[in-house]
């Protein structure tokens, strides 16, 4: 049960901190509207805002959401593998 643990675990983690990067652009952007900044245009004021925030946070809870993919398909091989003919 500890790949499941550990797969479940790194997913909670992933998802909480996409949402709270994905939050603050979000926010961030909506100044870019009030305040006149200007925005990379190919991005639009999103995409500048993520890109300003950092691409760390999200690169980092695609890779915890990878490894925790990964050890739930431990898990899933190790426990309920069909047995052999």
């Amino acid at each position: 049960m500890n790949n499941l643990n550990y797969g479940l675990k790194f997913s909670l983690i992933s998802s909480i901190l996409f949402s709270g990067t994905m939050i603050a652009a979000a926010i961030y952007a909506h100044t870019y509207f009030n305040d006149g900044v200007a925005w990379i245009t190919r991005y639009g004021r999103f995409g500048s805002a993520l890109y300003e925030i950092g691409l760390v946070p999200t690169v980092v809870s695609l890779t915890f959401a990878i490894v925790g993919l990964v050890y739930i398909v431990i898990h899933y091989k190790k426990y309920y593998r069909k047995p052999s003919d």
